[in-house]
């Protein structure tokens, strides 16, 4: 399955993506194509989106079953995390002393005073009907960047850590 949303786009764009798709919603279209009309339809789109902004998002079969594909005047993009692609959504600031502009992570996970916090959970492994949660930490940061405070807790379980994952995080059966 495929599906592209659009905004501020030339009405030409709209017309191509309805020989292929369904428009759900406005500028919103649903369909399933074969990879070689998708690969087609995101060159068209390319072309076409000048100022506006475009997003596709199709199945694959990789870990998270999906992909995504940005182009045009966003304020997000994909990202690689640890493996696992995600959307990075990027909000413009502008220093009072510089004037510079910079990129920087959505304001929607910040505490009222700005601050915020770094969330990590370590496992045995990626499965989550067998893998267990070894490890769970958190840094909470000023809207500076400072560290506040910090949190981490080993859980006790009742099988060994995978060698693997003891090279990768450090935790070992004693440390647990």
């Amino acid at each position: 399955m495929v599906v592209i949303t659009i905004s501020k786009c030339p009405a030409s764009l709209r017309g191509d993506l309805s020989k292929w798709f369904f428009e759900v919603s406005q500028g919103v279209y649903v369909g399933t194509v074969s990879q070689r009309v998708r690969e087609n339809v995101w060159d068209r789109i390319e072309k076409s989106v000048k100022s506006g902004r475009a997003v596709l998002v199709y199945s694959c079969h990789d870990e998270q079953k999906l992909k995504f594909l940005v182009c045009g005047e966003s304020n997000c993009k994909p990202i690689d995390y640890d493996g696992i692609e995600i959307m990075k959504h990027l909000k413009r600031i502008e220093s009072s002393e510089t004037k510079d502009t910079s990129n920087l992570l959505s304001s929607a996970g910040l505490f009222p005073d700005g601050k915020f916090v770094a969330l990590d959970i370590e496992t045995t492994g990626l499965d989550s009907s067998k893998d267990l949660i070894t490890e769970i930490a958190a840094v909470k940061f000023e809207e500076s960047g400072e560290v506040v405070d910090r949190f981490k807790r080993y859980i006790c379980i009742d099988i060994s850590v995978p060698d693997n994952i003891q090279k990768l995080t450090g935790i070992t059966d004693e440390t647990i």
